[in-house]
């Protein structure tokens, strides 16, 4: 990194002016950074509203399972850019669970 360690501990500094001190390969840390938290949240909604396809899952694996699929998305860019969000999101979770040999309900 670039920048100037008082940066960074500097609260005062705006964010703006912050990220234009790190280099290209520390700005893209960070965007996957934050865009994981995005991520892990919709994918932690988006089993919790389908629970019902996920009854035979057991509850302890499902933080593995969600950040499988973040990882997947967001540092493998495992998506498909003709499907919506959603579908690939739907479409990680399957994949995961199935590399993870668990059942999903029968779906």
């Amino acid at each position: 990194m670039n920048a100037n360690p008082s940066a960074f501990t500097d609260m005062s500094l705006p964010i703006k002016e912050f990220v234009s001190l790190l280099n290209p390969f520390d700005k893209d840390k960070l965007y996957r950074c934050l865009w994981e938290d995005y991520v892990r949240e919709d994918v932690q909604n988006r089993i919790e509203d389908t629970a019902d396809d996920y009854q035979d899952i057991p509850e302890d694996d499902m933080p593995d399972i969600i950040d499988a699929v973040v990882y997947k998305y967001v540092r493998d860019g495992d998506y498909d850019c003709n499907r919506t969000y959603w579908e690939n999101i739907d479409n990680l979770i399957e994949k995961v669970i199935e590399e993870k040999g668990l059942s999903n309900g029968g779906n």
